[in-house]
C-alpha cells in the first residue's frame, strides 16, 4: 500500500472513486454552509464577520493542500481510479475552493448602509486615537510612541475628514465608540505597564484589518458618493498602518 508523505493522512488505497465523490461531498457541504456564514456576516458585526472571513481562508488552504495531495498521488493510483474519476474528482475540490474564495469576498464586501459606515469609521477612528493616548502616556518605546503619535495625527484628520463627507450625505457621525471599541480602550487603561506594548500592537493590528475590510469594502461597494471618496482615499494609509502595526508585532 503507498501511503502519502507524513501529515496528508491518505493512502493509496483510500483514493478509489467512491472515496473520491465522498471528498467531493464534504467540500460541496463546506462550501454551502460557509457561504451562508458568509451571507450572515454584517461589517458591523465586525467580530463574526472577521471569524467568517479568517475561517474562510483556512479552509480554503486546507482545500488547496488536499488538492495538491491528489496531484501528488495521481500517477500512483492509476490501477485504482481511472483517469476520468481522477479528473471529477479534481474538478469538484477545485470547484469548491472557488466557492470558498467567492464566500470570502461576499462576506468582505457585504452592503452595508452610509449610515452604518459612518458609525463603524467613526469608532475605528475613535478606538485609534484614544488607544494611541494611552500608548504616549504608559508606553517606553520609542518605535509605539512613534507610531502611537502617527496614529493620532492621521486618525484625526480622518475623522474630520469623515465629518465633512457624512455632512454631504446627510449622514451622523456619532460622537462615542461602540461598546466592543470603548471596551478594547478600557482594557489597555488597566494593563500592566510591563504587558501595555504588546496589548497596544496587538489591539492595533485586530483594528486596523478591522477598519482596512471596512474601507475597501465601502470604497468598491459604497453607494453615498463623499462617504465612498473618503473609504477610496483612506483605504491606502490604512493598509499602510496595518502593515507597520505587523512590523511591530514581529518585532515584539
Amino acid at each position: 500500500m503507498t501511503t502519502l508523505p507524513p501529515g496528508e493522512g491518505w493512502t493509496a488505497d483510500a483514493m478509489d472513486i467512491s472515496q473520491g465523490r465522498i471528498m467531493a461531498g464534504r467540500w460541496e457541504r463546506l462550501t454551502a454552509r460557509w457561504s451562508r456564514n458568509a451571507r450572515n456576516a454584517r461589517v458591523d458585526d465586525s467580530e463574526h464577520a472577521d471569524h467568517v472571513v479568517t475561517e474562510g481562508w483556512q479552509e480554503r488552504h486546507q482545500i488547496a493542500q488536499e488538492q495538491s495531495s491528489i496531484e501528488r498521488v495521481g500517477g500512483c493510483v492509476g490501477e485504482n481510479m481511472k483517469e476520468e474519476e481522477m479528473n471529477i474528482m479534481r474538478t469538484a475540490i477545485a470547484a469548491a475552493a472557488v466557492g470558498l474564495m467567492g464566500s470570502i469576498a461576499l462576506a468582505q464586501t457585504a452592503k452595508i448602509s452610509p449610515q452604518e459606515f459612518a458609525t463603524m469609521a467613526a469608532s475605528s477612528d475613535l478606538l485609534e486615537i484614544r488607544s494611541s493616548e494611552l500608548a504616549m502616556q504608559k508606553s517606553q518605546t520609542a518605535a509605539i510612541q512613534e507610531f502611537a503619535q502617527m496614529m493620532i495625527n492621521d486618525h484625526t484628520k480622518a475623522s474630520k475628514d469623515l465629518m465633512a463627507a457624512a455632512q454631504k450625505d446627510g449622514v451622523t457621525v456619532p460622537a462615542e465608540m461602540t461598546k466592543k471599541h470603548a471596551s478594547k480602550v478600557e482594557a489597555l487603561k488597566t494593563a500592566d505597564n510591563e504587558a501595555f506594548d504588546e496589548a497596544y500592537v496587538d489591539a492595533q493590528v485586530a483594528a486596523h484589518r478591522e477598519a482596512l475590510a471596512l474601507m475597501s469594502s465601502y470604497a468598491e461597494s459604497g453607494d453615498a458618493a463623499a462617504l465612498k471618496a473618503h473609504a477610496q482615499k483612506t483605504a491606502p494609509i490604512v493598509q499602510r498602518h496595518f502593515e507597520h502595526a505587523q512590523q511591530l508585532d514581529k518585532a515584539k
